[in-house]
């Protein structure tokens, strides 16, 4: 699926991001890797509480990532190789996304010929104002794992469905682990 897309987009160069999950506790990371072994600066985002003042919490969000003024100028001599962004809930969002593309993609050399960017299910990568913004970047945005093994579950529902037939009450069958085993090998093996 990744080789057929490169070459239906005419793609020069394949980009991978993962996130770490969610921790209970303060941060996630968001890492980026080429196909080419490069390694890029890392997003973190960590736990931090918002000001109750409505102005204040948007000017902490505007000029320093999220945190308040005192805790910002410990934080900001701290980004060199790394960028830290707090919110509430140390977790990604459509806001995070767009400053990942705009820092990562924005102003790389060559952007005329389009790169390919691997981002998990995470429904803040794909909501419409990321989508667009992507594609002014010529970024093409790719869900292949999740979507690929979502797909064959919705087929193992509907199967049921079909053969239960309307005469008779439904009754889900169990899955088989060996067959969601085969599923996840086979999306797996679908993305080279």
């Amino acid at each position: 699926m990744v080789q057929a897309k490169t070459k239906e987009l005419k793609i020069t160069k394949v980009f991978n991001a993962d996130q770490t999950g969610k921790t209970k506790e303060r941060v996630a990371v968001m890492l980026l890797g080429d196909s080419d072994g490069n390694k890029f600066d890392p997003f973190l985002v960590n736990k931090t509480k918002l000001s109750k003042i409505a102005e204040t919490a948007r000017e902490n969000t505007a000029t320093h990532h999220g945190f308040e003024r005192l805790l910002w100028s410990e934080l900001d001599p701290l980004q060199r190789g790394v960028h830290i962004y707090g919110n509430a809930t140390a977790w990604w969002n459509s806001e995070l996304s767009i400053a990942f593309l705009s820092y990562h993609f924005l102003g790389r050399p060559g952007r005329h010929e389009g790169d390919l960017l691997l981002w998990d299910e995470f429904s803040g990568y794909w909501r419409q104002d990321v989508q667009i913004f992507a594609r002014l970047l010529n970024v093409e945005l790719l869900k292949p794992f999740n979507a690929r093994l979502r797909h064959k579950c919705v087929e193992f529902l509907v199967e049921q469905v079909r053969a239960a037939g309307a005469a008779v009450a439904f009754k889900m069958t169990r899955l088989l682990q060996t067959n969601l085993l085969r599923w996840i090998k086979d999306a797996w093996t679908s993305l080279s």
